[in-house]
């Protein structure tokens, strides 16, 4: 928390000019990225936080200072395209960036930097929307499935990166927010009327909608319901955990990566609600 602290004592009375914003998010980059650790061995490479206010005003902030700088010195805060691609729609909690047009932000994110396969999170509130980039490889094709799959993981990373990252997101230092040249707020940002856009962002909803109701799924599993039963995979890591295995025995054993055992002991113990191997032996019986 050192690196936090000397951000927050850090000179960032204006940062109209560039420079100055560029050395903020390189200080703040750093702190990002120590928060994101637990998230590197489950395949993530890229972390990025945004807070737009309803007035369009924003707090940006990455775990890859070198895609931070690239953001800010190519003026993609002024990208109305990008913007107006990336609002989400009524009811909309999750979206994959593959449902989004290849703009010139999410262009230079994949041939530029090599990021891909992410996925959002969306956070509405009266006055502003938070949003949660998670993002991989671009060659990491299989991070879909974990997304999908672990959705509960990744929605208390961001209670967890809302806490670490406090004094980040709630200064009252007006001065670090990016102020788009072209201010304005959310509800103005316009909607192409075209066909295409119009399927895009029932796409968008579709998945939303999918998405919550698993969430649903997950509660009532938390209640002991047999609604949603354990993957095959899940079901033979379950087996071996069982059986006394650690993870690297069990990876050994089904010849995957550690991180892949990890991701589906944790949605088994999400499932069944099960935080230590005993409660796990406890509640397994309802499958």
């Amino acid at each position: 928390m050192a690196q936090l602290c000397d951000f927050m004592k850090a000179d960032i009375t204006s940062l109209t000019d560039n420079s100055a914003l560029l050395e903020c998010g390189r200080r703040a980059s750093d702190v990002v990225n120590e928060i994101c650790q637990p998230l590197a061995r489950f395949g993530i490479t890229i972390f990025t936080y945004c807070r737009i206010f309803n007035d369009g005003k924003r707090l940006y902030i990455c775990s890859d200072k070198n895609w931070f700088e690239h953001y800010i010195t190519q003026g993609f805060q002024d990208n109305l395209e990008h913007l107006e691609h990336y609002v989400p729609a009524d009811g909309v909690k999750y979206a994959l960036w593959s449902q989004f047009k290849m703009d010139p932000v999410f262009s230079d994110v994949y041939h530029k930097f090599h990021y891909w396969h992410g996925m959002t999170i969306y956070e509405k509130n009266p006055e502003f929307v938070d949003y949660f980039d998670f993002g991989t490889h671009r060659d990491n094709v299989q991070m879909i499935n974990f997304y999908c799959n672990n959705l509960e993981v990744f929605t208390r990373f961001t209670d967890y990166f809302k806490c670490r990252a406090a004094a980040l997101i709630d200064s009252p230092e007006s001065s670090r927010l990016i102020i788009p040249r072209l201010q304005i707020s959310l509800d103005e940002v316009p909607r192409t009327s075209t066909e295409v856009n119009k399927k895009k962002r029932s796409r968008v909803k579709n998945l939303g909608l999918t998405l919550v109701k698993n969430e649903k799924v997950v509660e009532a599993e938390k209640k002991h319901t047999k609604e949603m039963s354990l993957t095959e995979k899940e079901k033979e890591c379950l087996n071996f955990y069982l059986d006394g295995k650690n993870i690297s025995e069990i990876s050994q054993i089904l010849s995957l990566p550690e991180c892949t055992i990890e991701f589906y002991l944790e949605s088994v113990k999400l499932k069944i609600n099960g935080k230590t191997r005993e409660n796990v032996v406890e509640n397994c019986d309802i499958y």
